[in-house]
C-alpha cells in the first residue's frame, strides 16, 4: 500500500482505519480478519465501529451538505479549505451519511459477509487506487489554489489568520509564515483599521452572514495596495462560530484606472468651462460665480493667470495631462488645459507685491515642471492682477500676450510678465483688426511680396535697421559687410518709396512689422 495515512492540510491526518471506517459501511470490507490481513496490523470490527461515531458522522454530513454552497459563495471552483478527505471520499458516497439510521441497525454477520467480501487483492488494489486518487486531487487542488488570483483566507473567531493562500506573498511582501497566527488588522492600513474591524465584528456578531467592500492593506515595502474584501463566517459541526473565511482580491489597477478616468472627466469639465469663459461664450453670472466657488475661485480677491506654452504640448495631450497633474496640487491654485497650452489661474498673492509674487510663483511652476521633464522649453507668460467678474478672461488673455511677445523675440524658454510688453501690450489686443490688417499691408505689403518672389529677406533687414541708430551697428549685428547693408538699405527705400531716415516713417514701419511678426507667431500656434 502507498501508505497508511493520507495527507489533507498542513499538520493534518487521516488514518488508514477512518478509510476502512467507511469501507465497511459501503460493505467493501467482508470481515475483521480480512482487515488484519491486509493492514499488516490487528484492527478489529470494534476499532472500525468505535470511529464510526455519531459525531464523525455528523460532522461529514455537515460537510458534504455546506460544501457545494461554500466554494460557489467563494468562486474558487472545489474548496481546498477542508480536508480532501471529505471533499472526495464523502461527496461520492453521500448516500451512506443519508441513511444514518439504517447504518445504526448493520450487523456484521457470516451473511453480510457473504453478501459484500471482496478479495484482499482487490481490496489491496481498491485501497492503493483511493490513496493515489485522493494524493492527486490534492496536488490538483493545491495547483487550483496556488492560480486563484485573489487570496484566500480564513480567521478565527479573534481575527488571527488560520490559513492564506500563497498569493498573500505577491499582493503584500509578508511571508504565510510570518503572517499565519497573527491578528488580521495588523496588516491593514491605518485609516482604514477602524472601519475594516467593524466589518469583521458585524459578521462574527451575526450581524449579517457576509460583507463584501474596499479598503487598503499594507504592503512590507511600506505602501499599500487597494484590496476587496468578501468574507463570511464560519461554524463547526456543532454550529458554533469558528471565525470568517473569504477572498481579498488587488484591485490597485483597477483603482488607478478609475481615478484616472475621473480626473481625465473633471479636468475636460473644468477645460471646457474656463475655455468657454476666456473666449466670451460665456458670461460670468451667478450661476457661474457659484460654480466658480466649488472650484476655489473667489472673484473678490486679486487674481492672476500663468499660461504655459510648449510646442512640445502640440498635438500631445497626454504630455499636457501629466505637467497638469503635477501642478494639479498647488495650494490655491487651478490648473486647466487650454487647447496647445496649459493655463493656472493663482490667488496666492496680494496686490501690493503683486509682480513679485507672482513671479515666485512661476518659479515654483517652472521647477515641479522640470522635476518632472527637464527636457522641456517651455514659456511662462504671466498677467497683471485683476479683480472681478471679468478677472479670469482679463488675466488669461494678458498671459496670452506675454507669451507671444515672447516668441516674437525668439525666445522658447523662460517666464515673461505682461508689464513688460511695452507696445506689444497695444498691439497685440488689434490682432485680427482689419484695420491693423490694412496697416500692415500699406507699410510693408510691397515689401513682403518682394521677398516671397525673389527669395530675399529683406524684411528682416528692415527691422536690425531700425532697432539700430547706424548702419555700422547693423552690419556687425548681421555679419554682413558696410556696403551690402547700404545697399539693401537703399533697396528696400525704393521699393516701399520712402526714406528710412523719417522718425515718423521709422516709428510706422516698426509698428508694421511688430504687427506682422505678432500675426506670424499667432498662425504658427
Amino acid at each position: 500500500m502507498a501508505g497508511s495515512y493520507l495527507t489533507t492540510r498542513k499538520g493534518d491526518r487521516l488514518d488508514t482505519v477512518k478509510i476502512l471506517a467507511v469501507l465497511v459501511e459501503t460493505g467493501m470490507v467482508a470481515n475483521s480478519r480480512e482487515q488484519s490481513i491486509i493492514m499488516g496490523r490487528d484492527i478489529s470490527l470494534g476499532n472500525v465501529k468505535k470511529v464510526l461515531t455519531e459525531e464523525f458522522k455528523r460532522e461529514a454530513a455537515i460537510l458534504h451538505h455546506n460544501y457545494e454552497k461554500i466554494i460557489r459563495e467563494l468562486g474558487i471552483g472545489k474548496s481546498v479549505l477542508f480536508p480532501y478527505f471529505y471533499q472526495t471520499v464523502i461527496s461520492q458516497n453521500a448516500s451512506i451519511f443519508e441513511k444514518e439510521n439504517q447504518l445504526k441497525d448493520k450487523s456484521f454477520d457470516k451473511g453480510a459477509e457473504k453478501q459484500y467480501k471482496l478479495s484482499n487483492t482487490e481490496l489491496l488494489k481498491y485501497i492503493d487506487n483511493l490513496e493515489s486518487k485522493l494524493l492527486y486531487l490534492e496536488k490538483k487542488h493545491k495547483a487550483i489554489i496556488d492560480n486563484v488570483k485573489g487570496v484566500i483566507f480564513q480567521t478565527n473567531k479573534a481575527g488571527c489568520w488560520t490559513f492564506l493562500s500563497p498569493i498573500w506573498t505577491k499582493i503584500t511582501g509578508f511571508s504565510i509564515e510570518e503572517s499565519i497566527g497573527k491578528f488580521f488588522l495588523n496588516y491593514v492600513y491605518a485609516d482604514d483599521q477602524e472601519f475594516h474591524y467593524k466589518q469583521f465584528q458585524s459578521i462574527i456578531e451575526e450581524k449579517r452572514s457576509y460583507s463584501r467592500y474596499e479598503i487598503r492593506y499594507s504592503t512590507k515595502n511600506g505602501e499599500f495596495r487597494w484590496i476587496e474584501v468578501y468574507a463570511r463566517l464560519t461554524k463547526d459541526q456543532y454550529g458554533n462560530i469558528s471565525g470568517t473565511l473569504g477572498t481579498l482580491h488587488d484591485i490597485t489597477v483597477q483603482r488607478k484606472t478609475e481615478k484616472m478616468l475621473h480626473l481625465a472627466y473633471e479636468l475636460r469639465r473644468r477645460s471646457d468651462f474656463l475655455n468657454d469663459i476666456v473666449m466670451g461664450t460665456t458670461i460670468v453670472d451667478e450661476r457661474i460665480q457659484d460654480y466658480m466657488h466649488t472650484l476655489g475661485l473667489d472673484f473678490s480677491r486679486p487674481l492672476i493667470c500663468c499660461l504655459l506654452v510648449s510646442k512640445d504640448f502640440i498635438g500631445r495631450e497626454k504630455e499636457q495631462n501629466n505637467i497638469i497633474e503635477v501642478l494639479g496640487n498647488e495650494k490655491g491654485s487651478i490648473v486647466w488645459n487650454c487647447r496647445n497650452d496649459i493655463g493656472v489661474l493663482y490667488q496666492g498673492g496680494n496686490a501690493e507685491l503683486a509682480v513679485e509674487s507672482s513671479m515666485r510663483f512661476a518659479h515654483a511652476l517652472l521647477e515641479k515642471i522640470y522635476r518632472y521633464n527637464p527636457q522641456l522649453k517651455l514659456v511662462i507668460g504671466i498677467s497683471n492682477v485683476q479683480t472681478g467678474l471679468n478677472s479670469v478672461r482679463k488675466t488669461y488673455w494678458q498671459g496670452w500676450s506675454a507669451t507671444v511677445a515672447a516668441q516674437c523675440q525668439g525666445r522658447e524658454d523662460g517666464i515673461f510678465h505682461y508689464k513688460d510688453l511695452g507696445i506689444l501690450q497695444l498691439l497685440v489686443k488689434n490682432i485680427g483688426n482689419e484695420g491693423a490688417k490694412e496697416f500692415v499691408k500699406e507699410q510693408i505689403g510691397t515689401l513682403i511680396r518682394y521677398d516671397e518672389e525673389k527669395g530675399t529677406n529683406l524684411v528682416t533687414t528692415l527691422e536690425e535697421i531700425l532697432q539700430h541708430s547706424n548702419l555700422k551697428k547693423t552690419a556687425e549685428k548681421m555679419f554682413l559687410h558696410p556696403k551690402t547693408v547700404v545697399f539693401r538699405k537703399q533697396r528696400i527705400e525704393k521699393i516701399l518709396g520712402v526714406s528710412l531716415d523719417s522718425f515718423e516713417t521709422r516709428l510706422a514701419l516698426g509698428v508694421a512689422l511688430k504687427l506682422h511678426l505678432v500675426n506670424q507667431v499667432i498662425k504658427a500656434n
